[in-house]
């Protein structure tokens, strides 16, 4: 829910700042088999995209893009901590400025005893 949730906001946020008059919004969620028993999961948006200095720090615990008092800044620390460290999972970014972001979930199918 916090992908989804931060790409929502993204979309808004470019809607807002927007100049073009017929700018949609668009999330897109995608799950597939990966190779190697797996199952990927991507949240894509067209909003805002993350600077190139933000992205090395969104998976820190309290690091936040947005102004003080909008959120915690622990969504996507939270989300990296439950993929990773309980499933056995990846969780990834890819971003462009102006253009939006991906963020892919890499799980295994079933877990390692």
């Amino acid at each position: 829910m916090n992908l989804i949730s931060n790409a929502a906001d993204a979309v808004n946020d470019r809607q807002k700042g927007s100049s073009a008059p017929n700018f949609e919004g668009e999330i897109t969620i995608k799950t597939e088999i990966a190779p190697n028993d797996r199952v990927c999961i991507t949240v894509q948006d067209n909003g805002t995209g993350i600077e190139e200095e933000s992205k090395a720090k969104i998976f820190d615990p309290f690091f936040t893009t947005k102004p003080v008092g909008v959120g915690t800044g622990m969504g996507l620390a939270i989300s990296y901590q439950i993929v990773t460290g309980n499933h056995d999972g990846n969780l990834s970014c890819d971003s462009t400025p102006g253009e939006g972001a991906v963020f892919t979930v890499d799980l295994p199918i079933t877990m390692q005893q």
